[in-house]
């Protein structure tokens, strides 16, 4: 299912396109001992001394209003600078400080993203209304909130008959299917005590598993199903984590073990899959014609590049399925996995 960072990943691949070299760079937002700015000023000196060792003119960013990102839940903010233009995506996943100066942007980050893509909606019956929620890894937003029509608020639930909640659920359910995106997974109800109005009569029309979620507080933000919705987030992502790397090294096909052999048989087509790390780089150049890689010890000049974001570029233009994943998934020492 395509999601907001298949649409960044095709827009900044033709961006980066004929423009000679662009910046892409990574701003952890939580950091206990760096403000981010001074991360950005420092990676911003690290690519600027790169252009200027090959005559490019330096980049510069505007003012970036941090707190705005961090209120939005991101854990890392991405910018990319090149063809006149800075891009500015906010990113689920927690990156440590990176910066990457070459012919095209660094798409790896934005394609482990992808499986962050996932989220719930909670609905919370309280003294204030039947309140929704889009719960994800990073935060919560408020959607909307609905009151019965005959009761003002503070609520009282008890007042209504079973055939007027009956009436105000199926006006509700129609109302979330409405909220519902293509990354939501599934939905909470945190329903006070009532059973009908978590019941699965009124809610399995939205095609998605419900679960009760346990809430304290009648009138405030429900923090504890909250909490529990945004754990079970976690882990639908940790599992598809697992499952990508599963698929490949379980085929029987499985084996390539050298990061050269990678381009040729992509070319070739004799590649299903490929599934990389997302912590690791490997500097190099990649033969985009032939597909040879030729590696580097560290990055040497913009013509070098992380070939491991170059051969998922390659995967994609051959409409090969790629995936990247934490290093912690893949097997041990391993950069990537392909069958």
């Amino acid at each position: 299912m395509l999601n907001q960072y298949d649409s960044h990943i095709r827009n900044l691949t033709t961006l980066a396109n004929g423009h000679g070299p662009v910046v892409s760079i990574f701003v952890p937002l939580i950091s206990a001992e760096v403000p981010s700015v001074k991360i950005l000023a420092a990676l911003l000196r690290v690519a600027n001394g790169l252009l200027a060792n090959e005559g490019h003119p330096p980049v510069t960013v505007s003012t970036v209003d941090w707190r705005r990102w961090e209120r939005q839940g991101s854990a890392t903010l991405a910018l990319f600078i090149g063809g006149g233009v800075t891009t500015v995506i906010p990113l689920p996943i927690r990156l440590a400080p990176r910066v990457v100066v070459a012919s095209s942007f660094h798409i790896k980050p934005l394609v482990a993203a992808r499986e962050y893509a996932v989220g719930a909606l909670l609905v919370h019956f309280s003294d204030l209304g039947a309140t929704v929620y889009n719960v994800s890894t990073g935060d919560e937003v408020l959607l909307e909130t609905y009151l019965p029509s005959r009761l003002k608020i503070p609520v009282d639930w008890n007042k209504l008959s079973r055939l007027e909640k009956k009436d105000f659920l199926k006006f509700l359910s129609n109302e979330v299917r409405g909220l519902r995106t293509p990354e939501v997974a599934f939905i909470g109800i945190s329903n006070q005590g009532d059973a009908l109005l978590s019941s699965p009569e009124v809610w399995r029309g939205l095609g998605l598993e419900v679960i009760e979620v346990e809430e304290q507080t009648r009138g405030q933000l429900p923090q504890n199903a909250i909490s529990i919705l945004r754990l079970r987030v976690g882990r639908i992502i940790t599992e598809r984590y697992r499952r990508r790397v599963k698929e490949i090294i379980y085929d029987e096909n499985h084996g390539i073990a050298q990061v050269e052999e990678l381009g040729p048989r992509i070319l070739n087509r004799e590649i299903r899959s490929l599934c990389v790390s997302l912590e690791d780089m490997q500097f190099g150049v990649i033969d985009s014609s032939s597909g040879a890689v030729g590696l580097r010890r560290a990055q040497r000049d913009c013509q070098d590049d992380d070939v491991l974001d170059d051969l998922i570029e390659l995967a994609l233009r051959n409409d090969i399925p790629v995936s990247v994943v934490p290093r912690a998934f893949l097997p041990p020492g391993r950069m990537f996995v392909a069958c």
